[in-house]
């Protein structure tokens, strides 16, 4: 039997089943959860929990898109709904993990906030500080108040935690700015842009072509054309290829699935086209890139990912 090249899922880390209600949030310090793995968290998602963790003391190695990222204290790091992520901290690392649920987010308190700012965001982010910024000394304070509202671990959900997780989520994508979509067009071309985006995150792995996604955004392929080279400079074809090769990458980094089974999980009906396409993608064959970023994963983590 094929193992699937998807990274494993979790409500929290290691726990396969926790009860969830629509308004649910929880915080917990870095320590109460990564010694129980020995200090490592291996790659894996939350499909309906965004997460914020603010690193405050210590060494940590994020692993994203099959990199590594050494960070250094302090930093903020931004997991948005689905990112696959891991990493592996020193012992003894200090810092704070707010997960917020799916539903927390569309609710109207906060729901502007994310949609006018963080909604184009699917790539996980990480912000080093200044240990005297603003920005931190912002984030510190907000924090703290949400730890204050904690009971076991989940939080009490009142006016106060929708107020903090607006301005906590208004300061991310102040700190995100530089890195935002390069066109701030509003009009029906910069629409129809972000619908594009959208519907290649919903469909990328089902090998449709431009012509397909056109005719279900009901324009034109040069309409398509047009507006994706004018809000990202590059064609549309380009945009659906970098998306699969991200996830290509990603299951090759963190998954044991055979560069077969990849394929096919993306889209793709022959395997030597995956080939061809990945090596012009990554400059070196699929094999290659899982051996130079693939390390041995921790073993003991008991929970079903499901």
């Amino acid at each position: 039997m094929s193992e699937s090249s998807e990274v494993r899922r979790f409500t929290l880390y290691g726990e396969a089943t926790v009860r969830q209600e629509p308004d649910w949030a929880h915080i917990e310090p870095i320590g109460t959860r990564a010694p129980l793995h020995d200090w490592t968290i291996a790659p894996h998602r939350h499909p309906d929990m965004l997460q914020l963790m603010l690193f405050e003391e210590g060494k940590c190695v994020l692993h994203a898109d099959g990199e590594e990222f050494p960070l250094e204290p302090p930093t903020l790091v931004y997991v948005p709904c689905d990112a696959p992520h891991g990493y592996r901290f020193q012992p003894g690392a200090e810092g704070w993990v707010l997960s917020v649920s799916r539903e927390q987010l569309e609710l109207p308190a906060i729901a502007f906030t994310i949609e006018e700012g963080l909604s184009g965001r699917t790539r996980l982010g990480f912000l080093p500080m200044e240990p005297n910024s603003h920005h931190l000394s912002m984030l510190r304070h907000l924090f703290a108040d949400i730890v204050r509202r904690r009971r076991h671990g989940s939080i009490v959900v009142d006016a106060g935690l929708y107020a903090n997780l607006s301005l906590i989520f208004s300061l991310v994508e102040e700190m995100l700015a530089p890195s935002a979509h390069p066109s701030d067009d509003t009009g029906p071309r910069h629409a129809l842009y972000r619908r594009f985006l959208t519907l290649v995150e919903e469909r990328f792995r089902s090998g449709l072509n431009v012509a397909e996604y056109a005719d279900l955004l009901g324009c034109s392929q040069a309409t398509l054309n047009r507006t994706c080279r004018e809000n990202s400079g590059e064609a549309p074809h380009e945009l659906i290829a970098n998306r699969r090769m991200l996830e290509a990458r990603r299951a090759l980094s963190l998954t044991r699935a055979s560069v077969k089974q990849v394929a096919n999980d993306l889209g793709f009906d022959d395997p030597a086209y995956f080939a061809r396409a990945f090596r012009r993608h990554a400059g070196m064959t699929a094999r290659e890139f899982r051996q130079s970023r693939m390390r041995p994963m921790p073993e003991g983590i008991d929970a079903d990912a499901g």
